[in-house]
């Protein structure tokens, strides 16, 4: 039943895709500006600025729902303001979250395009002849400014064997980044909660909840509990996913708690099992329901409709998601917390990146020329982020955005930058304080910089997914019985070539480790 279940899902997502082009051929991240409200520009914008006399056509393919007034923009004002810049005949294409198979189709069938994804997976993209190689030299002549905002630490998580296949989008904090979550302040006082600690206060917070809002989801997705939880379910060990942030294709952790370069089994974890019992006790309870794995665009509905109570959590995550939610809960409140307490660490190799795909390896350089006019200038950045001025937001006296409409753009928390971020004007001031100094106290996530090369066991990685999609998934999201389920999965895995998978883990790690410790 489970696998027709997910079977149906993945043809329905596949067939959601909406594409649009210009007629000529969640609200954002927000933070405080650096500058006013003039356009301004860095010290290298003036190099290579020359508008190419060739018009291309380019392609981004983005993730999410499309609006009215978003599809307006993008077809219309953006796109004839980047024709008239750049020579760039622009085009999007949006897909539901989750399609990643329909991305991979993509790559495989030779498209031209850019695209979001984290690190994760880069080694196996990079080895299934995905991704054009993006040079230094490129990168140096047609994207300085692209180059200037970026945080110098995230580079080295966007090569694979010194190559350049990825580029790191925006520069904000991210420790702390899926070891919180964002709860929704207003719902817990409703129900007499002051703030939540632990596991226990957790669950004592869905009771009641769901009791005061039966209709209410308490979790619109599953995929991030084992992250979102992990203080809590796993105290001793500071889980680190080696396969980045995917919400999937966690094989393998490891401790950045520990001074050490041991690789773990993420499926034979204590994490693992403790968040499959979890999860199962949960479903079994009412909190979640099987929506949140067969078609987990309705959780994430409720979530924006104001009708969940909580949510994976980010440094940025409240004040992206404020704004929406006054829009439809006028008491509404955001608020951060950590279940147990760990460290927080920074993780910037999952931050935003933008890859191209092989098939638009002629256009490397129109499409580093486009990444560098997005980042060139206040007034770029607030079109992107916000839209038209005076139409869709407004600027308040201290340089802080007043939306006029609902309606996201290029979503910010993509691109947001120390540079030019703005914060919204009902982002409270103290929050903006404790954002500005997310970081400090901080350690760095162990494998920053380490990229897997999958190539050693290509074939074991597809049949582990294969079991994983199977027999895995319905257990970790409390389908199925972890007891009596688990040992048969296990030897599946196993028979798939997890401990090789492992092992060959272990060995790129180690080496790469050691040598960066000398």
């Amino acid at each position: 039943m489970f696998k027709r279940r997910l079977s149906m899902f993945m043809l329905v997502a596949l067939s959601m895709v909406v594409v649009f082009t210009g007629c000529s051929s969640n609200t954002g991240s927000n933070n405080e500006p650096t500058k006013n409200t003039e356009s301004t520009t860095t010290p290298e914008a003036s190099k290579d600025t020359e508008k190419p006399q060739e018009v291309v056509k380019l392609t981004i393919v983005n993730f999410g729902d499309l609006t009215p007034r978003r599809t307006e923009f993008l077809e219309k004002e953006l796109h004839e303001k980047v024709l008239k810049e750049l020579n760039i005949d622009l085009s999007f294409k949006f897909l539901p979250w989750g399609s990643d198979q329909q991305v991979d189709l993509m790559f495989a069938s030779g498209e031209n395009f850019a695209t979001y994804g984290g690190t994760g997976g880069l080694g196996e993209k990079v080895n299934k002849g995905f991704l054009a190689e993006i040079s230094q030299e490129s990168l140096d002549k047609y994207a300085p400014n692209f180059k200037a905002i970026a945080r110098p630490d995230a580079w080295e998580a966007k090569k694979l064997d010194g190559k350049i296949y990825s580029l790191p989008f925006g520069n904000k904090p991210y420790a702390g980044d899926f070891q919180m979550i964002t709860v929704r302040q207003d719902l817990l006082e409703e129900v007499g909660i002051n703030e939540l600690k632990t596991m226990e206060d957790v669950e004592q917070a869905f009771k009641l909840v769901k009791e005061k809002h039966p209709d209410y989801s308490m979790i619109p997705e599953a995929a991030h509990v084992k992250k979102m939880f992990r203080a809590g379910l796993m105290p001793d060990q500071l889980f680190t996913p080696m396969e980045g942030n995917s919400p999937a294709w966690t094989y393998t952790y490891v401790d950045s708690s520990a001074d050490d370069d041991k690789v773990y089994s993420f499926y034979e974890s204590e994490l693992f099992e403790k968040t499959s019992k979890v999860m199962a006790d949960w479903k079994k309870k009412g909190y979640i329901d099987d929506s949140m794995i067969t078609n987990p665009q309705l959780g994430m509905a409720d979530w924006n409709a104001g009708k969940s109570l909580l949510n994976r959590g980010t440094s940025a995550y409240p004040m992206e998601q404020l704004p929406n939610l006054l829009s439809k809960i006028s008491t509404g409140k955001l608020t951060n917390y950590q279940i147990g307490e760990q460290p927080f660490m920074s993780t910037v190799r999952d931050n935003v990146a933008y890859s191209i795909s092989i098939g638009g390896v002629k256009d490397v350089d129109r499409y580093l020329q486009l990444f560098d006019w997005m980042f060139g200038s206040q007034e770029t950045y607030d079109m992107l982020s916000y839209g038209i001025l005076d139409k869709d937001y407004e600027l308040t006296e201290n340089g802080k955005v007043k939306k006029l409409v609902s309606d996201s753009f290029f979503d910010e928390w993509q691109i947001f930058n120390l540079e030019y971020g703005r914060f919204f004007a009902d982002v409270p001031d103290e929050f903006i304080e404790q954002y500005k100094k997310n970081d400090e106290g901080s350690i760095q996530a162990k494998n920053i910089g380490f990229s897997f090369d999958a190539r050693p066991v290509q074939a074991e990685v597809a049949k582990i997914q294969a079991v994983y999609t199977e027999k895995i998934v319905p257990i970790e999201y409390g389908l199925y019985d972890y007891d009596k389920y688990f040992p048969a999965a296990l030897k599946a895995l196993k028979d798939a070539g997890l401990d090789k998978y492992v092992a060959e883990m272990q060995k790129q790690f180690s080496e790469w480790y050691n040598n960066k410790s000398k």
